[in-house]
């Protein structure tokens, strides 16, 4: 997947990109955890944000559609991580830098 940033993206991707973050608590909660334990499986992110599996799972899924997490390559006893694409981080990265 190529790395996008929220310049190369229309005005419309980066409001999508952005709302997609920040107009979701959950999802925002969820990829400040990302971000600061980048990469991250799914039990830290329910444990760091006390939100349900399927809840945590379903958010990811989400998020993986809208290119602002992927998958990480690093596995450890077939657990996927995850962490922020580029464009995660610069959405993420909004409000609190």
């Amino acid at each position: 997947m190529p790395k996008k940033s929220l310049l190369s993206l229309t005005p419309q991707q980066q409001i999508k990109a952005i709302a997609s973050v920040w107009g979701n608590e959950n999802k925002l909660n969820i990829a400040k955890v990302i971000y600061k334990n980048s990469p991250a499986s799914p039990i830290q992110i329910i444990d760091a944000t006390g939100q349900i599996s399927a809840a945590v799972s379903r958010t990811l899924r989400e998020m993986l559609e809208v290119g602002v997490v992927e998958k990480a390559d690093y596995k450890e006893r077939n657990q996927v991580f995850y962490r922020l694409t580029e464009l995660g981080k610069q959405v993420v990265t909004i409000g609190i830098e």
